[in-house]
């Protein structure tokens, strides 16, 4: 709950940079949509998504439990983190794409 929590917090942020920058929507969409794809790009690479099939099967049997549970933690946390980015990035394209336009 606590990655949520974080989240939260870092989608405010990108909005009190967003209302900075001064074009708000175009500013909000481009900054949750690249906030929210990052973590969810780091997610996968904890989790070794975009590595050869044959060293991650080389690194499920040579890694502790430990490791492999401190990786599984790390990508749950940044998927978390970047959710409330992605629900955000969506209503805001679609309140400048269909509401505002």
């Amino acid at each position: 709950m606590r990655a949520v929590g974080a989240g939260l917090l870092l989608s405010i942020c990108v909005f009190t940079i967003a209302a900075l920058n001064g074009d708000l929507m175009s500013s909000l969409i481009h900054l949750f949509g690249l906030v929210g794809l990052g973590c969810i790009i780091l997610a996968a690479l904890f989790m070794g998504a975009f590595i050869d099939p044959d060293t991650r099967r080389v690194d499920h049997f040579t890694d502790t439990e430990e490791t492999a549970s401190q990786r599984t933690r790390w990508s749950k946390t940044l998927l978390l983190v970047g959710l409330p980015n992605i629900v955000l990035f969506v209503l805001t394209y679609l309140l400048d794409a269909v509401i505002l336009n």
